[in-house]
């Protein structure tokens, strides 16, 4: 679990605008907009296998029966290169998911709107509404979301930025909790992201950068939170990425997308994706 909150911040990282390409963090599975844009990309449809526990080698990805494929994520993009559309079949439950982006006149992200599909009933499972500064970073992102339990929980983020239009504070509320400071953010003299502090946990995240390698670690030595280790090629995308005894690889094509992605755990591999684009 600890992992998948991880990666899942390394997302909200690169989607909210800090990815550097000075010893920072890079894409990590994903295309940008920009480069989907110049290569006149309309299509992306990304198929994630699973691998039965006893295959350990890639040379036995053709063998249907050592594979499972567990979902089907079908990406549309408009002629800006933005993410217009994507639908993520489960093959296990038979469920869709469907995320629908919306943009301003400056094109920029302004509405998220989920929707889950069974048994071809629709429900809305989300929505998320950005705000813009006039420094136009994201101000703050209202969210609404679905429980198991069947209640809807509202929540707001407020971003906060210094006079570098580096963001500083988050606060964060929802209909079950009081405004808080949640979390803060570090600079050093380069401009680079050194430290975040989570005040709900007490504890920070703290980055050591190197040529092509990036560290993550946790000031509390109990906690496995933060403890990656991120390396990159030569063009600067991540090419691996280390927490605990989980290993992800990423592999691109001549055109800089992506083209592969491979898990390992504890030596075995567990799980493969693969990209596949269709163009004007």
């Amino acid at each position: 679990m600890k992992t998948i909150i991880l990666s899942f911040l390394l997302s909200l990282l690169l989607t909210s605008g800090f990815a550097q390409i000075d010893g920072y963090l890079s894409e990590t599975g994903t295309n940008s907009s920009v480069l989907v844009k110049l290569n006149k990309i309309n299509k992306e449809v990304v198929y994630n296998y699973s691998f039965c526990n006893e295959v350990k080698d890639i040379t036995v990805f053709t063998d249907l029966s050592k594979i499972i494929l567990v979902d089907l994520v079908t990406i549309y993009f408009d002629e800006n290169g933005n993410m217009v559309t994507r639908e993520r079949e489960n093959k296990k439950n038979s469920t869709k998911l469907v995320d629908s982006f919306y943009y301003d006149s400056s094109n920029r992200l302004s509405e998220i709107s989920s929707t889950s599909i069974l048994n071809n009933q629709e429900t809305n499972v989300g929505h998320t509404l950005y705000q813009y500064g006039d420094n136009g970073k994201v101000a703050s992102i209202n969210t609404s979301y679905r429980l198991s339990n069947g209640m809807t929980k509202y929540s707001e983020t407020k971003n906060v930025y210094n006079k570098k239009n580096q963001l500083v504070e988050v606060w964060k509320h929802s209909n079950l909790t009081k405004l808080m400071l949640a979390e803060r953010y570090y600079y050093d003299r380069r401009n680079r992201l050194t430290r975040i502090y989570y005040f709900n946990d007490d504890y920070s995240a703290v980055y050591h950068y190197h040529r092509r390698r990036t560290r993550i670690v946790s000031d509390n030595e109990r906690d496995d939170y933060h403890k990656a280790t991120i390396y990159y090629n030569s063009h600067h995308k991540c090419r691996k990425y280390i927490l605990g005894d989980k290993i992800d690889e990423f592999y691109y094509n001549p055109d800089g997308t992506m083209s592969e992605s491979k898990s390992h755990y504890n030596g075995n591999m567990i799980s493969v994706t693969q990209h596949h684009y269709y163009k004007d």
